[in-house]
């Protein structure tokens, strides 16, 4: 079974890695949180932190998992099993049109429509 944060990861995988930067932005925006507030709750530089919110840097599935905690998102039992991160792991590599085929896949299986 996949935990929550599998599947967040792979419905947000599309613009920057394993999270919207938009989404990012607006999250920061709505707290007053500056690029810096984040970066330090989560382990990443300013520069780090520039470069993913300009879009020239993907945050890896557990940088994105810090920034969703550290933003109060992620549920404290939604613990990622090995299996979750080597699924992690294949989407990362894999390209817009496979993921894209992998959704259509999973949302037929799971009976969803998007």
């Amino acid at each position: 079974m996949f935990s929550k944060s599998v599947i967040l990861c792979f419905s947000d995988m599309e613009n920057n890695g394993c999270m919207k930067v938009e989404w990012l932005k607006s999250e920061m925006s709505k707290r007053n949180l500056t690029q810096r507030d984040v970066g330090e709750a989560v382990g990443l530089s300013d520069a780090q932190m520039s470069k993913v919110l300009n879009g020239l840097r993907k945050l890896s599935s557990e940088e994105a998992d810090r920034i969703r905690r550290f933003l109060g998102y992620a549920l404290p039992d939604d613990e990622a099993t090995e299996l979750d991160i080597r699924l992690l792991h294949a989407l990362s590599q894999m390209t817009d049109a496979e993921k894209s085929a992998l959704e259509v896949f999973l949302q037929s299986f799971a009976g969803l429509k998007k």
